[in-house]
């Protein structure tokens, strides 16, 4: 695929390189159809990359080419100043290859100790932001993830230990979870993690109809969409 064939290409072929980064390059994904690479650094940018070609010498459109800076929208809102540090801490793409999604956090302030957690849509067609959601997470998102079957739904999940799924095209939060877990006191000797339910990863099933989460305690919860009584049986 593209993506292969620009880090390795065989023979006398030359890897394609890109530059504009500034920072190190913490993500990196391609579009289903193979004609975007997404990259999103420490330097506090994700970057767009449409790819020409089908085969070798895949090549890069630079006139279409866009940079997105995670400091958008918020100095208008008044919510940062200048030194305020950003963190991109993932990134994702939507399963139609149509908007870009993004989590970022501010360091804690000093203030009032808070995260000021963001999740962003950006148009890949012109680079906009979207849709800025940041009133929500109070915590630091490591959790997007684009639904595999309905372009428009996106979920997000924290430290917060909650689960948010958005429509990433009208802008609203569809669905809202807030996961805990019983003090059980056969598990705190143990650890003291025991009653703590921070996501860290999550995921949906092939299906759609499921999201997974793998918590800081070392359990998983699932968030169904459907009836899975019957397969919950079967296991």
């Amino acid at each position: 695929d593209a993506l292969s064939a620009a880090a390795g290409a065989p023979g006398n072929r030359r890897p394609l390189r890109l530059s504009g980064h500034t920072g190190e390059v913490e993500h990196l994904m391609t579009s289903g159809r193979g004609d975007l690479l997404v990259s999103g650094s420490s330097d506090g940018s994700v970057r767009l990359w449409p790819l020409v070609g089908a085969a070798w010498p895949i090549q890069v459109d630079y006139q279409r080419a866009r940079v997105l800076n995670i400091r958008t929208g918020e100095q208008a809102a008044g919510n940062i100043n200048k030194n305020d540090k950003h963190k991109l801490s993932v990134v994702v793409l939507t399963i139609d290859g149509a908007c870009v999604v993004t989590a970022q956090q501010l360091e804690k302030r000093k203030k009032d100790g808070a995260w000021l957690a963001r999740i962003k849509v950006w148009e890949v067609a012109t680079g906009e932001l979207v849709h800025n959601f940041n009133q929500h997470h109070d915590a630091p998102v490591h959790v997007l993830e684009a639904h595999p079957l309905e372009s428009r739904l996106v979920a997000s999940a924290g430290y917060d230990a909650r689960v948010y799924f958005w429509d990433v095209v009208a802008g609203v939060c569809v669905a809202r979870y807030q996961l805990s877990f019983r003090l059980d006191d056969r598990l705190n000797p143990v650890s003291f993690d025991a009653n703590s339910a921070d996501i860290f990863e999550g995921k949906w099933h092939p299906d759609g109809m499921a999201f997974v989460t793998t918590h800081k305690n070392g359990f998983t919860s699932t968030l169904s969409v459907s009836n899975h009584t019957a397969a919950y049986g079967k296991t």
